[in-house]
């Protein structure tokens, strides 16, 4: 199982659920069976954008992008250091690829760190990609260090965003059970929850109810608390 199935088994099974089968069928939908006759299949909620005509998740780009720049960082500056910086990161879709993008740090960061007199510096590599160097104010193991990023492409109001990027998700799954939905009674979604988190209230949850229009080949939507599974809610 992956993590969002294991947040969905959690969530069943402390519903009181026990006659729960994983992927009984297969490597094929649906990812549960509870009691022999309830399809359960589960996707997590993220954030998408739009790339020509194909809808992709944020931290497609986003995972690959941090821990290429912490391990570029890593290796540049002076070992051993006799001072340190934070390095901050900046940057919106369409990314540039991702030797530009390590030529250009490479470049300014290396010069920077030979300068003799160095302060808190801010660079540009295009209009959506930017980074900010600051002092650490003690000393790291590296001379440069990744300090955070903000990825533009993400945020918005929080119910908006869940109620955008359900549509995406629920049809991806939709399409993708249709061919098997003769096998089960009833069908299930279960969305582990990762850009609420948990935090909506119930005024949250009622306009979210309210604005999302369930489509009819789901007899449940239930959105999951990936912090802590046990806790859930129907849409």
């Amino acid at each position: 199982m992956d993590k969002s199935e294991k947040a969905a088994a959690l969530y069943l099974s402390h519903q009181g659920y026990t006659n729960i089968k994983f992927e009984p069928d297969g490597n094929i939908p649906p990812d549960f069976v509870i009691d022999n006759r309830i399809a359960v299949e589960v996707r997590r909620l993220n954030q998408h954008f739009q790339t020509g005509d194909k809808t992709r998740g944020l931290e497609e780009a986003e995972y690959p992008l941090v821990s290429k720049l912490q391990k570029l960082l890593k290796q540049l500056g002076p070992t051993p250091p006799k001072e340190s910086w934070y390095v901050f990161f900046q940057f919106s879709r369409p990314l540039p690829k991702w030797r530009i993008i390590k030529d250009h740090i490479t470049q300014h960061l290396s010069h920077f760190s030979s300068l003799g007199c160095r302060e808190n510096s801010d660079f540009r590599l295009t209009r959506n990609f930017k980074y900010h160097v600051a002092q650490t104010g003690e000393l790291k193991d590296t001379y440069f260090r990744y300090g955070g990023h903000n990825d533009h492409d993400s945020g918005g109001w929080v119910v908006a965003e869940i109620i955008r990027n359900l549509d995406i998700c629920v049809k991806e799954k939709s399409e993708k059970t249709a061919k098997y939905r003769s096998r089960y009674s009833e069908w299930w979604l279960v969305l582990p929850d990762h850009i609420g988190r948990g935090l909506l209230d119930e005024n949250d949850k009622q306009q979210l109810r309210t604005a999302f229009k369930m489509r009819q080949d789901w007899d449940r939507i239930i959105l999951v608390n990936p912090e802590n599974p046990v806790h859930g809610f129907d849409i």
